[in-house]
């Protein structure tokens, strides 16, 4: 009987006391973090007698082509070091871009707060919601006279089939921050569409160029702005490359051969920092 009170207070003395699995903590969500507003809100807001300042996070290219009146420009990689932002860290501050599936806005908000700015606002709907509105956008009427084709992976599979000296450039401007699983057409150079105006010298001007991206959010954007500069443009993959293989594109490799104009580098790719 001893013997097993003793073996009851060993097990006693060596169990902790409301022993629980120790929890992690989870990060906190970027839209608890701070203010999410509807384009209804951000509307009256700027009519109103105090108007935050509304920053457009997109490429220099992207707000050329159209934005909302009154925004300024300021690329989501210039955030962290911009002097753009006002003095005041409780100045507002609304940060905009291409809506729920755009990163852009996501991180420029993320560095605006790293900065120490408290009045941050996230208007995570951005130009979509916007124009469901019908709220004013400047749009550049230039561009909106410029067409880009969206061409099928047949139409791609016969480009690449060439002969090398017969195929086009390919051009991918998506954003150089995204993480693999990823996939490019082969020899494809990636230049994300916010390094595209100032390394235009890259381009050939005597091979037509092939657009492309992830899922055709940048690359149109790209080819119109290209066909304005003078360059050839085939076009751009309809769809981008995300479900590519599904689609029929049958040429895909796991990375460019190159890619410039890198400002966040968090891929394993092949890099070459462009001179500004």
């Amino acid at each position: 009987m001893s013997r097993i009170f003793l073996l009851c207070v060993l097990v006693l003395l060596i169990t902790p006391v409301n022993a629980a699995p120790v929890s992690k903590t989870e990060p906190v969500p970027l839209e608890a973090r701070v203010r999410v507003i509807s384009a209804p809100e951000l509307w009256r807001w700027l009519q109103s007698s105090q108007p935050p300042l509304l920053i457009n996070a997109l490429s220099r290219i992207e707000f050329a082509i159209q934005h909302i009146p009154g925004s300024i420009n300021i690329p989501a990689s210039k955030v962290a070091t911009t002097e753009q932002l006002p003095a005041r860290k409780d100045a507002p501050l609304v940060f905009y871009c291409m809506g729920l599936k755009c990163n852009y806005s996501r991180f420029a908000v993320e560095a605006a707060l790293k900065r120490g700015y408290t009045q941050v606002v996230w208007f995570r709907g951005g130009i979509p919601e916007w124009r469901q509105f019908d709220y004013p956008l400047w749009i550049n009427p230039v561009y909106a006279k410029i067409r880009v084709r969206k061409l099928s992976c047949a139409e791609v599979n016969a480009l690449l089939d060439k002969p090398p000296a017969q195929r086009p450039f390919v051009l991918d401007v998506r954003p150089d921050w995204l993480t693999p699983p990823q996939w490019f057409l082969p020899d494809s150079v990636q230049i994300p569409t916010y390094a595209l105006d100032r390394l235009l010298d890259r381009l050939p001007a005597d091979r037509p160029i092939l657009l492309t991206d992830v899922a055709m959010r940048q690359s149109v954007v790209g080819g119109k702005y290209l066909i304005h500069k003078g360059f050839d443009v085939l076009g751009v993959v309809r769809g981008g490359l995300q479900g590519a293989r599904g689609r029929g594109c049958k040429h895909l490799q796991p990375r460019p051969r190159q890619l410039l104009g890198a400002a966040h580098a968090p891929v394993e790719q092949v890099k070459q920092e462009a001179k500004p």
